[in-house]
């Protein structure tokens, strides 16, 4: 991790915007910012010329002075807006005489939202240690692949669930956390059954199948890619399994990690956001090994670790970003396997951006290896059951700048139905607190820090 007295050490000589050491460079600043307030760290606000982007630190609470405002027409950026301001107060919580220049879009970005602003840094001068001379100018480059993705477990409204869906609607399951995931550029879960009206149920203790009218539940939380390699996408034979495959095309949501045969199943869904290309690898490691695919037969797409080697080297160079899914481990069990650490880890060293994975039902730790996250179990999302077995599960919210994750957010919720009656619900208060320090210990295990802020987790590189 970087702390500000580390930062206060670094030098680094001026720059073009587009140089590594640049990049490098807002890097450390922008993680610097969370490390102190991991929720906010540099907001910038405003999206017109009418409302000039002031530059918001919130570096514990402390105040911007010494503002003023200039307008700079720049040939590469077009019109460039920005403020200029003067950071003061407790030297223990960052250093004093901090000048940040905050660049607004030009015109024909405006619209996109100054959140997505990147920072480069042109020249980063120790003074004295007090960084009384310490300039950090932004410079007006691309910052289009700025990304903030969601991930989340099981989803399953079948079952129990259709007569409550019948009743209540499709917009019913997604109610308490509809906003936390339109938060997101992408939003990534895993779909744990079939939806079709009919079907011949395989022979196993639990089978799940959902009408494709209540395929809806879907678009309501917005997903953009179902995961599909998992133990009972196959509950319902092949006919239902191509009804699936149908019902996510036609509501314009990819599919990973299962198909007619198995090189379709292997095939990655490449997805474009705000002009960065990405990547979405799947693999189930479940059973029963009737519902693996093979060059003949429908079905999932096993996590065998030379597939997983090639396709991830197959797509590296296609994508800007590549996320792998994992349907893995042992049911209730809230530590991964040594197999889920190496594949998760494997994945990454090969050249994944982050690692989710799920089918416990329960949440595991979450790994921060080699500065990527490795979430392996992010437990039930939406699951029409009744158990007392589950209670916690979360949202995953990963935000990434330049291909560098900048920051994991944890969002707890309750997923016990006994409780929520099929309405995932948002954690808040000693509750909240509760689900995020059990995680913490998970997390400390796998050499990872988790920190609690308010009703919300945060894992900082």
């Amino acid at each position: 991790m970087h702390d500000m007295q580390t930062l206060d050490k670094r030098q680094f000589r001026a720059a073009e915007p587009g140089e590594p050491a640049v990049r490098a460079a807002v890097l450390e600043i922008t993680r610097a910012a969370f490390l102190i307030n991991p929720e906010t760290g540099l907001r910038i606000e405003g999206d017109t010329p009418d409302e000039l982007p002031m530059v918001q630190t919130l570096f514990d609470r402390g105040a911007v002075d010494s503002l003023h405002t200039a307008t700079v027409d720049s040939a590469a950026a077009g019109c460039v807006l920005y403020t200029e301001g003067t950071l003061t107060g407790n030297p223990g919580a960052r250093p004093p005489g901090l000048t940040i220049m905050g660049v607004a879009p030009d015109r024909q970005r405006r619209g996109i939202g100054t959140g997505l602003l990147k920072w480069s840094v042109a020249r980063l001068h120790a003074s004295g240690g007090s960084m009384a001379g310490c300039l950090l100018a932004l410079c007006a480059f691309s910052f289009a692949d700025t990304l903030t993705v969601v991930s989340v477990g099981d989803v399953m409204f079948a079952g129990k669930g259709t007569r409550w869906l019948d009743s209540l609607g499709v917009h019913y399951p997604m109610a308490h956390v509809r906003d936390e995931l339109s938060r997101a550029d992408l939003r990534i879960c895993n779909l744990e059954m079939p939806i079709a009206d009919a079907g011949v149920a395989f022979d196993k203790t639990f089978t799940f199948r959902a009408p494709v009218r209540h395929a809806g539940v879907l678009l309501d939380a917005g997903f953009d890619v179902a995961h599909l390699g998992n133990n009972h996408v196959m509950d319902n034979g092949v006919a239902a399994f191509e009804s699936t495959l149908r019902v996510l095309d036609s509501l314009g949501i990819a599919h990973v990690a299962a198909g007619m045969t198995l090189a379709e199943a292997r095939r990655p869904a490449i997805l474009e956001r705000k002009g960065v290309k990405i990547g979405v690898l799947g693999y189930s490691l479940t059973y029963p090994e009737e519902f693996w695919a093979d060059s003949a037969r429908p079905g999932t797409v096993f996590g065998d670790s030379t597939w997983l080697r090639d396709d991830i080297t197959a797509l590296r160079n296609q994508v800007d970003y590549l996320f792998v899914i994992f349907h893995w481990g042992a049911e209730k069990m809230t530590t991964p396997k040594d197999y889920q650490k190496a594949l998760g880890r494997l994945s990454i060293d090969l050249g994944a951006d982050a690692v989710f994975g799920h089918h416990p039902h329960v949440l595991q730790g979450i790994e921060l290896y080699k500065g990527k996250i490795i979430a392996y179990s992010l437990g039930n999302f939406s699951f029409a059951s009744w158990t007392n077995a589950v209670w916690d599960s979360a949202i995953l919210r990963l935000y990434f700048l330049d291909r560098a994750l900048l920051k994991a957010e944890v969002v707890p919720l309750n997923i016990n139905n006994f409780q929520v009656e099929f309405q995932t619900r948002i954690l808040k208060g000693p509750a909240a607190r509760r689900s995020l320090s059990a995680l913490a210990r998970q997390c400390r295990s796998l050499r990872t820090t988790l920190r609690i802020q308010g009703d919300r987790g945060w894992i900082v590189p």
